[in-house]
């Protein structure tokens, strides 16, 4: 148990799930598992999208000081850590800007250059 006296942050604290509602959170984590995490016929999908996030993380961190966007820039410069400016500019894409980034920078379909990739 806590300690009344202490703040309560980190493990300091203890919250209570009445038995029904965990039980009710965790049948739907079984569900969540059986019906889209484990899915055999989404195995594909999820595949290609790992490949996506692992290229376009690998050719940003190869050339960040050219294709990271300037907030990103400004990010690697305080922090000094290129991966972490290009993991958070990636994280940060939407599902539909990730794959026109992914076309455009594979040569699947590169685009034009007046096409926005991000508002």
């Amino acid at each position: 148990m806590a300690d009344e006296n202490a703040p309560l942050n980190g493990y300091n604290a203890y919250l209570h799930v009445p038995d029904e509602r965990r039980f009710t959170c965790d049948l739907l984590k079984e569900l969540i598992w059986f019906y889209v995490i484990d899915n055999p016929a989404l195995a594909s999908q999820q595949n290609g999208s790992r490949r996506i996030v692992a290229d376009l993380l690998a050719w940003h961190v190869a050339d960040y000081e050219r294709l990271l966007p300037p907030d990103r820039q400004e990010e690697v410069a305080d922090h000094g850590s290129p991966l972490r400016g290009c993991c958070d500019h990636i994280s940060s894409l939407t599902e539909r800007q990730a794959l026109l980034l992914y076309h455009r920078m594979s040569g699947v379909s590169p685009g034009s250059i007046t096409d926005r990739l991000f508002s």
